[in-house]
């Protein structure tokens, strides 16, 4: 009796009962609390969820700069929720582009891996400031358009950086910032892409943009990027990513894209986000390829964006 006391101290402080009641009440109570947790622990149903399936869709991802070198447009084929296997690729499609000039960019499938290329001739670039392009992919008897204007783009003026010290999950390191300023008509939009040691920085928290030098709705243009944005050109602390070390290459790269090619990349980073206790269900992305064969039931996902590209690099010292 005296170990079980020791034990359970709360039979010390039950008064005006006996150590038999005591004993009866301390039993009753385990019991109770036993026959709730195999309740509980019973409570296990095995449920099939049964998603309502679709065609697949047509998937185009075709973002293209005036960069020196190849462009590519990738086709794809949407797949089941629940199927983690790679998206089809789509081969046998015919893609172009053409500008509102009427020069006529053909893509090709040469390893038919749903990979289309434009190769260059020469020292030849793609696209024009200022001119209208038009995708077009013919696929399965379907046509499908997207049209996207090539915009300027503004200039990285530098990129600087400093030693911080340690703050709550990130260690000891440099934190870089951009400079770069916006150009002085409203409506610019700008998608900011940072290379650490030639690696994207493709997490979702590193989606980088900015409408003039804020953000949608902010009204702030004709000026140096905010703060916020300048310095989104950093690793995030996830995966114990560490900050800029001596040694470390960056390069930062300002694509100027639409006003519909910032919202895409907003919804896309808001869905790949989209999770915990306040997760609304989600959705596709906006997508500005249309079927224009009259099938309203084959729609296509994805988009097609034009983009002149300033960059700028420095080597942590």
């Amino acid at each position: 009796m005296a170990q079980l006391l020791n034990h359970f101290p709360i039979l010390r402080t039950m008064k005006r009962q006996t150590i038999p009641a005591a004993l009866r009440l301390f039993t009753a109570s385990l019991a109770m609390v036993l026959a709730v947790v195999l309740a509980l622990s019973s409570c296990e149903d095995v449920i099939d969820v049964n998603l309502n399936r679709t065609p697949p869709r047509l998937v185009v991802d075709a973002w293209l700069t005036d960069q020196p070198g190849e462009q590519t447009i990738k086709l794809r084929l949407t797949a089941s929720y629940l199927d983690n296997n790679p998206a089809p690729r789509v081969s046998g499609a015919t893609v172009t582009v053409q500008d509102n000039e009427g020069k006529l960019y053909e893509f090709t499938d040469p390893d038919n891996n749903g990979d289309y290329v434009w190769m260059p001739t020469e020292n030849a670039v793609f696209g024009t400031i200022g001119n209208t392009y038009t995708l077009q992919v013919v696929y399965q008897g379907q046509t499908y358009q997207a049209v996207s204007r090539l915009n300027p783009t503004v200039a990285v003026e530098t990129i600087t950086y400093e030693k911080r010290a340690p703050q709550l999950n990130r260690q000891e390191g440099y934190w870089a910032t951009l400079v770069a300023r916006d150009r002085p008509e409203t409506g610019n939009c700008y998608w900011i892409r940072t290379y650490k040691n030639g690696s994207y920085l493709n997490k979702p928290g590193e989606i980088n943009l900015a409408y003039d030098a804020g953000f949608a709705n902010t009204g702030l243009n004709n000026q140096a990027f905010i703060q916020p944005i300048a310095e989104q050109i950093n690793p995030q602390a996830i995966d114990n990513e560490p900050p800029y070390q001596p040694g470390d290459q960056v390069r930062v790269e300002i694509w100027s894209i639409s006003g519909s090619a910032y919202n895409f990349l907003s919804q896309a980073q808001s869905e790949m986000t989209n999770s915990g206790l306040f997760a609304t269900v989600p959705s596709n992305t906006e997508s500005n390829v249309r079927n224009i064969s009259g099938e309203s039931e084959r729609v296509a996902q994805g988009f097609f964006c034009v983009s002149a590209v300033s960059s700028g690099e420095v080597k942590i010292q």
